[in-house]
């Protein structure tokens, strides 16, 4: 989840093609294209997101997919207006999401995430639902729900303590900290550093790694990974989405998000 703020002629502009899809050889690349809202996953971009990874899955000559963020920043996670209008909203676009990550786990494909500047909230949260991540030596990773008085709901709980541990994870998300891309590194959270002029090439490189055995191997290994300690593992996915709706009642949420929406105005 979280943090973007939404301004200017551009940003609506981001809106009209909110994921740009190419294809090379065997890989297809999707560049999230929301770069003025540093790429925050609203509804929109969601539903491009779900129905480009079924065209690729349908789709027997791609192998793998490169997720790339347009602009200075991967992405900043969910778009807080789809958010700001009461608990009620809560459900469908964390059920989005969810729904989203669980496929990127459990597809047949090998799916790669370039990292550059922020990775923060939900776009931490969608680079662990890849099966590898390149960052750039400058990006930065963060949780960054609790600093606005919010809470994870794409799967930080139930992902990071499995990627980096749980003491550095409750650290991570309680202490609504960022961490360099060499501490992501060192964590286990990011494959490969690169420098940025080589993010694309070291993304490919990656990708075709990964592509290399043959595809029901592949699928196969994969879906082993996909399925460990599934019934636990939704529960804990539930379980976010549930205290979320809960707390998206408060008070506290409407203050953070308040709070939010001021430092954006005020381009902070």
């Amino acid at each position: 989840m979280t943090m973007a703020g939404n301004k200017s002629a551009a940003s609506r502009n981001d809106d009209a093609m909110p994921l740009r899809i190419e294809r090379e050889g065997n890989l297809a690349i999707w560049t999230l294209a929301r770069p003025a809202k540093a790429n925050a996953l609203n509804p929109d971009m969601i539903k491009a997101l779900c129905d480009a990874l079924y065209d690729a899955e349908t789709d027997a000559s791609i192998r793998g997919v490169l997720l790339l963020g347009a602009g200075r920043n991967f992405c900043a996670g969910a778009d807080l207006t789809a958010l700001a209008t009461g608990a009620h909203t809560v459900r469908p676009v964390m059920d989005g999401l969810r729904e989203l990550f669980r496929r990127f786990e459990k597809s047949r494909l090998a799916i790669v995430a370039g990292v550059q500047g922020a990775a923060r909230a939900g776009g931490l949260e969608l680079a662990l639902a890849c099966d590898a991540v390149v960052a750039t030596r400058s990006a930065t990773f963060g949780d960054a729900h609790l600093a606005n008085g919010l809470l994870p709901a794409g799967g930080s709980t139930a992902r990071l303590p499995r990627t980096i541990g749980w003491q550095r994870a409750k650290w991570l998300v309680l202490s609504a900290s960022t961490i360099s891309s060499e501490t992501a590194a060192q964590w286990g959270l990011v494959t490969e550093l690169c420098d940025s002029d080589k993010l694309g090439a070291a993304t490919r490189r990656i990708a075709r790694a990964l592509v290399a055995a043959d595809a029901a191997t592949f699928r196969e290994a994969k879906s082993l990974f996909g399925t460990l300690a599934d019934r636990s593992f939704e529960e804990a996915l539930e379980a976010e989405i549930t205290t979320l709706e809960r707390h998206a009642r408060s008070d506290e949420f409407r203050v953070g998000i308040s709070r939010f929406f001021a430092r954006a105005t005020k381009g902070t």
